[in-house]
């Protein structure tokens, strides 16, 4: 169904596996590819923010013991 279709295009996993190989066979070109670039970079900036909260979260809540 299209409207699944238009959410699914948003996710990372279609910029990471499809994204490249349409760029490489011509299918994506000009202003769809500098959307799909966008896309990878916001996805990379909110994986890396989403993955410093939780790193954070969890190295305040570490205890090592020994020495």
């Amino acid at each position: 169904p299209e409207p699944i279709r238009v959410i699914l295009e948003w996710l990372p996993f279609h910029l990471i596996t499809s994204v490249p190989l349409e760029t490489y066979l011509g299918r994506i070109t000009g202003e769809a590819l500098l959307l799909a670039f966008l896309k990878l970079f916001g996805w990379g900036i909110v994986l890396h923010l989403l993955g410093s909260y939780f790193w954070n979260r969890a190295f305040s809540k570490l205890t090592i013991q020994g020495g």
